[in-house]
């Protein structure tokens, strides 16, 4: 909407071109007809100068467009046809990955005067989304946006800067990474560096619903719940289809959790006792579950969990670099001795006595997937930016072995939407959920991280969640309408036409299924990933491994980057991510630590 008034300086502007709007003064007939033709021209002239002027705009124009989740809404003040300021009024994209976009971007668009300014690291679809909003108020202005469109600026990354020595350098800052961090600080004396190429800490930890499983510690008997080491490690291997797991890896994983997550607890992590859930109905593992919007407990992955594991690596001064790129692991044959960084001022080496890799997974990564996980291609991606699978490939050179099978994932309806949220959320309601044939192919009875593999055997690997006029969310239903992300039928016979569905199938279904009334709406639900499992092979101390089975000197890994030697085939449980994830990175912290003082 535009907010704002347009001012046409002309007089000025007529001035400056030399096109005068004043009176002739008097002439004689014979002048005047000798000059017809000449003041005919002066004034066509004259013309001809009052539309090629530019118009001065001035004013507050507001604009809309998509970011990740939904629409982004800017104010834009505009001087003289410039821009002046940028403000993001409104937007529903993911706290934490969003910030960064929405604290960088304004001030980049206003500097250059640029709305193709460059995006802000691992916030790329917010940044496009800010980018478009403030395209579109221009339009409200009246302005022609392409005059404001100067291309992205070439990164200059190539001053060597001077090199910088540290203890201990993790590479990475998600959930393992940052509890990494936090075990070596604890122990105090030595320097820890904390690297991370995208523009906020977190990685996919914060498009996670929040739930981490707590075991061995005081906050488990305040709730009447544990698993021992052995009940654990007997429910990963059923869940991994009896794979062969590294059982002295997730003793040692055990042996530190309580101490873990008793300190989180004690240092403000968002969990309440009163809420915790079984992460699966046949473990024995309790979830605590991160407090938010108890109003609408849809509205999930925005918890604050990953900021009070930030908050509480920060109190331990442990330094954090953002936009930090770790391009390459220097070694010494086998030996590691640091890291080589990209940052947006240039290039430098770090040289450190330990290097942890906290990297992620590869599910944005479709050249990894197609090598480790083939089956899984048609699966897209709802996690952190950063998931390109940086531990495999920078480990490459130093032999380092890749083990596990399989991916994790669920269901969700696109990257934007995903699984959460007012609209992603649907994908958990429909009445049922058919294939292309029309059959209820048991999606909605399956536990969640099952429903990866299901989609993925279906034909066109989706499934069309159907909803009748009995349904109590049809207002979330009408405003996905709108938004395109569902549709909606008169009859069930329309539907199956739309979605290309076999109508004699689904109408069998729907009668079994009870589908009623004059009113249908469908979804169209696809496999998701939420993580991957093939990564570094490591022992149960989390040095990683070369294709010899002995460890890669001053190498250690944790978090999802090693899930593929704790598990297998699918993902097990609520809260297994960001248990093995915060337990495998202790583990590695100690260890690091251990040796550094031997």
């Amino acid at each position: 909407m535009k907010k704002g008034k347009l001012s046409i300086m002309l007089a000025a502007a007529l001035v400056m071109a030399g096109c005068s709007s004043e009176t002739a003064p008097e002439e004689t007939a014979g002048e005047k007809n000798g000059a017809a033709i000449s003041t005919q021209a002066a004034s066509e002239t004259e013309e001809e100068c009052l539309e090629a002027e530019e118009q001065s705009v001035s004013g507050t124009f507001e604009g809309t467009a998509m970011g990740m989740k939904g629409e982004v809404t800017v104010n834009v003040v505009i001087e003289d046809s410039q821009i002046k300021d940028v403000q993001v009024t409104g937007h529903t994209d993911t706290l934490g990955i969003s910030d960064a976009a929405i604290k960088a971007m304004p001030g980049r668009i206003v500097e250059e005067q640029n709305i193709e300014a460059d995006s802000v690291t691992g916030a790329t679809m917010t940044s496009y989304g800010i980018r478009n909003a403030v395209a579109n108020a221009l339009e409200q202005a009246g302005l022609n946006v392409d005059d404001f469109k100067r291309g992205a600026a070439a990164s200059e990354n190539g001053e060597e800067k001077q090199e910088e020595n540290y203890d201990l350098v993790i590479v990475g800052s998600g959930m393992s990474g940052l509890s990494a961090a936090i075990t070596a600080a604890r122990q105090g004396e030595d320097s820890v560096l904390v690297l991370e190429k995208e523009a906020y800490t977190g990685g996919s930890s914060r498009v996670c619903g929040g739930g981490i499983w707590a075991v061995d510690s005081r906050l488990n008997e305040e709730i009447g719940q544990n698993s021992t080491a052995e009940e654990l490690i007997h429910f990963l291997e059923t869940r991994s289809e009896q794979a062969d797991l590294n059982q002295e890896l997730l003793q040692n994983i055990y042996n530190g959790a309580g101490d873990m997550i008793e300190y989180f607890y004690d240092n403000g992590l968002p969990v309440s006792l009163e809420t915790w859930t079984l992460g699966h109905l046949d473990s024995k593992l309790p979830v605590l579950w991160s407090v938010h919007n108890n109003d609408q407990p849809w509205e999930t992955g925005e918890s604050r969990f990953i900021d009070s594991i930030e908050e509480m690596t920060k109190a331990l001064d442990v330094e954090i670099r953002l936009e930090s790129e770790v391009t390459e692991l220097l070694a010494d044959g086998n030996q590691v001795t640091g890291v080589r960084v990209k940052d947006p001022e240039g290039s430098y080496v770090v040289n450190s006595k330990k290097v942890i890799l906290a990297t992620g997974g590869f599910t944005r990564n479709q050249e990894l997937i197609e090598q480790y996980a083939p089956e899984y291609s048609e699966a897209f991606a709802f996690t952190g930016a950063g998931s390109t699978g940086d531990g495999i490939t920078l480990t490459k050179k130093l032999g380092a072995q890749v083990t596990g099978k399989g991916m994790m994932g669920l269901m969700g309806l696109d990257p934007s939407h995903g699984y959460y949220g007012s609209t992603g959320n649907l994908v958990w309601l429909p009445k049922v959920v058919v294939n292309k044939e029309g059959e209820d192919f048991g999606l909605t009875t399956s536990f969640y991280s099952e429903t990866l593999k299901l989609l993925l055997d279906q034909t066109d690997s989706r499934g069309i969640g159907i909803f009748d006029s009995t349904s109590d969310v049809t207002d979330r239903l009408e405003a996905a309408a709108e938004q395109g992300a569902a549709k909606k039928f008169n009859t069930l016979e329309e539907l199956a036409e739309e979605y290309d569905i076999d109508k004699t199938g689904l109408l069998k279904t729907s009668e079994k299924a009870g589908l009623q009334g004059d009113t249908y709406y469908g979804i169209v639900i696809r496999p998701l990933f939420i993580g991957s499992i093939p990564g570094l092979k490591v022992d149960s101390n989390c040095h990683v491994l070369n294709q010899s089975d002995e460890p890669v000197e001053n190498l250690l890994a944790c978090g999802e980057l090693i899930f593929g030697n704790v598990f297998a085939e699918r993902y097990p449980a609520s809260g297994t991510g960001m248990g093995i994830s915060a337990y495998s990175g202790r583990l590695a912290g100690e260890t690091a630590i251990a040796e550094m003082r031997k």
